[in-house]
């Protein structure tokens, strides 16, 4: 099990092989990207970074569709474990609302550690509310960060 440091949005990261994931088809508009880490912070509860290894400036915050009311059925039944995010678009003024790519979801195969996107026509209305964490298969492959305050909390507490 061997570990890299990568540059990323959030500094340099220690990286474990078993953390990154392989776009097995290229992202529209990023041909060159392919190995990915999946980033959670502490206080940003659903949502998850889709952080390039192969460019420390791209990364694509991602939700589960469920936590914005919608379902995408799996593109092929060859993962047993496959999981649907959305990227996520940032609000350019802090009255917009966050909106989604409804019609581009991103397929997960955790236990292939790949991942790849599809085109849909449309979204299906989700049976469920999303939960207020990603996804539990996600999480388990994904680099886990803290806060700055929560690092000042536990050092305090020592």
């Amino acid at each position: 099990m061997s570990e890299s440091l990568y540059p990323t949005r959030f500094g340099q990261l220690p990286i474990r092989d078993e953390q990154i994931w392989q776009c097995s088809l290229p992202l529209s508009g990023f041909a060159d990207l392919q190995r990915f880490a999946l980033l959670h912070v502490d206080k940003q509860g659903p949502f998850l970074w889709l952080q390039s290894l192969d460019d420390p400036l791209i990364a694509f915050l991602l939700c589960a569709p469920e936590h914005f009311g919608l379902h995408y059925d799996p593109p092929e039944s060859s993962c047993a474990d496959a999981v649907n995010m959305l990227l996520v678009i940032l609000p350019q003024k802090a009255e917009d609302q966050l909106r989604v790519h409804q019609l581009a979801p991103l397929f997960f195969c955790p236990g292939q550690r790949s991942l790849r996107q599809w085109i849909v026509e449309q979204a299906q209305p989700a049976s469920a509310r999303g939960s207020d964490l990603p996804p539990d298969c996600l999480l388990a492959h994904a680099v886990r960060l803290s806060t700055p305050s929560d690092a000042a909390s536990q050092t305090g507490s020592v």
